[in-house]
């Protein structure tokens, strides 16, 4: 959120950019296509970490392997 936060402030690219630059243009459908890229974004990130998580700990005992079946 803080990248994003800072794109929007002081970045000529990025998706905070262009959420920001499509406010100023009145472009709301540009708008709705940034934020919906950062859903997936932050969707597909918390997944791949939960699972690499998951990986990981398993080795240490950390979680159980029911979590692994997910």
């Amino acid at each position: 959120m803080a990248i994003i936060g800072a794109e929007m402030i002081a970045s000529n690219e990025g998706v905070g950019y262009l959420i920001w630059n499509s406010r100023l243009f009145f472009r709301t459908d540009w708008i709705f296509v940034g934020l919906i890229s950062l859903g997936l974004m932050g969707f597909l990130t918390d997944r791949a970490v939960g699972w690499l998580g998951r990986r990981l700990l398993f080795r240490y005992g950390v979680v159980s392997s029911a979590s692994l079946r997910r």
